[in-house]
């Protein structure tokens, strides 16, 4: 019973410590505290934690959380996070593998760098409630947009982009953290014009730390050049030459995005319209290109003319002022690109006019034109329609079409079901019959298409991956699919949940683990229309710290016994692919003999007089580091045999 009474008030003890020190530090016995929030999260990359004050336990920072006086802040590799400050104009960007600590100074907020990277846009230098930044113990002078980084040796660097004392890039465009929407994903960079004639590179990488020079080059007084760049998080700067020397812009962030033109919501393509003599709205969603519109709408699909197209501006819906002819219509919208004079279009829809009271046909619900089904391993796709019921219909018929399949289904419910046993395109469309026997006209025609579901094959290959001072970059490469963008998962658990997600235009992406263990990926296809197309099997890796070589062994007793011609060949047991094996022979005097390098297995050595000797054998693994201690083996070379040399019979000659 004792016992029993003792455990259970050493539970008690441990749960009340991990509530104490391990509970989020909003959190208090009586509701959420009255610490002071000092910013908000703007936005997040990747995997960011934070650390309350005075608990353990590192948790997941997401878009809108707020952020309060003592909270540590931690990027990951390859993440980031954009925080806007309270009471101020400021806005900080925390880059990757990064420590921040938020505390107060009187009414200030001081910001104190522990490592990494961060960049601080303050445009009123003079508010008295403005941030005051700390780099190793010491302020840094914040005044226009800075970026502050603390190097391996504990030493800081501040770079100010509005005042680059010394750098001949200045002005550069576009501006740090800035989101670029692109067509082709190609981007004009920009400086001051110098006039120069040296030629000017450009690096670009994912991260700050992984920079490629690229091929396109330019010339230092144009001011500008053109490079690409992937969608996603791009980190660029310029590099020129003074004679020998090179002379590199400060290390730039940006945001590269593809617009998204306005998505047409009503008409949908092939709509039925019964005026009645009423006008109608014409409804869309604002895409990523912006939210200054044109609305155009004609009568035949290339617009050569036009019967409506007006100017709108952050607004989507349009109340046409005119009454419309009966007869066939094709309307697009056109989005202005923030920032540049180009446009997008978004696509061509048709639709129909009628005016009167005819019966019309129901109106096609789901799935929506244009969707894509894939089929199972069974090769079958079960695909469901849906239509809008109608009060005065007794009975519907579903006409569908594709390859090999020309069917009818006679319905009295707004839905059905279809099997499809082979890829393509199906067109579907619904009739309906009214009480009196008469038949619903103009109907709608949708299209769906069913396609094959891929298996993505991984060519990454290896489950372990070593680091020697800092964690490695482990490709994540897998069979591409045409026309296919991606998106890859990777978590620290085999059931994929809380893991990090990435978007990825290429079948391959730099993956920087944070920590050491096992991690697990998988990628998924995504086609033009956003759908999931396929899927790879879930893959298994480790990252962990490469150990030091073992000590080589050899098979045999203690001493080995070369051959009476001064031989020795031995085989090293454990020794592994890209590996050096270095021997020794050293005599009883302590006189290094002989010294032999040897990437195979088998060490051989010949030549060696009789006596006793050493043999000294380490490894020397791919990153040049050796074993930390030696095999040492006794070799005993013995005396050569003594054999009589045969007698030679004289020859008689007769």
């Amino acid at each position: 019973m004792k016992r029993i009474l003792a455990a259970f008030l050493i539970s008690i003890v441990g749960i009340t410590a991990s509530w104490i020190f391990l509970r989020p530090k909003e959190w208090t016995n009586t509701g959420i505290s009255n610490r002071k929030a000092v910013a908000h999260v703007v936005e997040i990359f990747n995997e960011v934690t934070r650390q309350n004050e005075g608990r353990l336990l590192w948790n997941p920072l997401r878009a809108g959380d707020q952020i309060y006086l003592g909270d540590k802040i931690k990027t990951s590799g390859l993440s980031s996070t954009s925080l806007e400050l309270f009471g101020s104009s400021s806005r900080v960007e925390i880059e990757e593998n990064s420590t921040i600590k938020m505390e107060g100074i009187g009414e200030k907020l001081k910001m104190n760098m522990l490592e990494g990277r961060v960049f601080l846009k303050q445009d009123q230098v003079d508010d008295e409630n403005s941030v005051a930044l700390f780099s190793g113990g010491k302020k840094v002078n914040t005044e226009g947009d800075v970026i502050v980084s603390i190097n391996l040796d504990g030493t800081s660097k501040v770079e100010n982009l509005k005042n680059p004392s010394g750098n001949i890039f200045q002005d550069l465009t576009p501006n740090y953290g800035q989101e670029v929407k692109t067509l082709d994903n190609t981007i004009e960079l920009k400086w001051q014009r110098v006039n120069r004639d040296e030629e000017v590179f450009v690096e670009i990488g994912e991260s700050s730390g992984l920079l490629n020079r690229i091929l396109q080059k330019g010339s230092i007084k144009d001011g500008k050049i053109n490079v690409s760049m992937k969608p996603g998080i791009n980190y660029w700067r310029l590099i020129t030459k003074d004679g020998s020397k090179e002379i590199a812009s400060s290390v730039m962030r940006i945001n590269v995005s593809k617009p998204i033109p306005a998505n047409q919501i009503y008409p949908a393509e092939g709509e039925v319209i019964n005026l009645k003599d009423k006008a109608f709205d014409f409804k869309w969603a604002l895409g990523s290109a912006g939210d200054q519109i044109i609305l155009e709408v004609s009568r035949e699909p290339k617009f050569k003319s036009f019967i409506d197209k007006i100017e709108i501006n952050n607004q989507t819906f349009y109340t046409t002022s005119r009454i419309y002819d009966q007869g066939d219509y094709f309307w697009r919208l056109k989005t202005q690109i923030e920032g540049t004079d180009a446009w997008i279009e978004s696509k061509t829809l048709s639709f129909k006019v009628v005016h009167g009271s005819n019966l019309l046909s129901p109106r096609p619900v789901a799935p929506a034109n244009g969707f894509i089904f894939y089929r199972g391993s069974t090769g079958l796709s079960k695909v469901m329609l849906e239509w809008a019921p109608q009060e005065e219909a007794i009975s519907y018929e579903l006409i569908v079409n594709g390859p090999g399949l020309n069917k009818k289904i006679q319905q009295t419910t707004q839905k059905a079901q279809v099997n499809i046993s082979r890829s393509g395109k199906y067109t579907w469309q619904v009739t309906s019959e009214s009480k009196d026997g008469k038949t619903s006209s103009f109907p709608i025609e949708r299209i769906f298409e069913v396609k094959d579901f891929h298996t993505i094959q991984w060519k990454t290959q290896g489950q372990f991956h070593h680091y020697l001072d800092s964690f490695p970059i482990v490709i994540m490469d897998w069979t591409p699919i045409p026309g296919q963008a991606y998106i890859l998962k990777i978590s620290r658990k085999a059931d994929m949940s809380d893991g990090e997600v990435f978007q990825l235009a290429t079948s391959n992406s730099p993956y920087r683990p944070s920590r050491d263990g096992f991690h697990y990926a998988q990628v998924s296809s995504v086609d033009e229309s956003g759908h999931i197309s396929g899927e790879s099997e879930v893959y298994e890796f480790k990252v962990e710290k490469a150990p030091l070589p073992p000590t080589p062994q050899f098979a045999g007793d203690d001493s080995l016994l070369a051959s009476s011609r001064g031989e020795l060949v031995m085989d090293v047991k454990n020794h592994k692919q890209n590996w050096t094996i270095i021997s020794r022979i050293i005599n009883a005097k302590g006189i290094l003999l002989d010294e032999r390098k040897f990437m195979e297995s088998e060490i051989k050595f010949s030549g060696l007089l009789p006596g006793i000797y050493s043999l000294q054998t380490i490894f020397e693994d791919q990153y040049q580091r050796k074993s930390s201690a030696p095999s040492i083996k006794e070799i005993i070379v013995p005396e050569k045999s003594k054999v009589l040399a045969p007698k030679i019979k004289g020859i008689k000659v007769r």
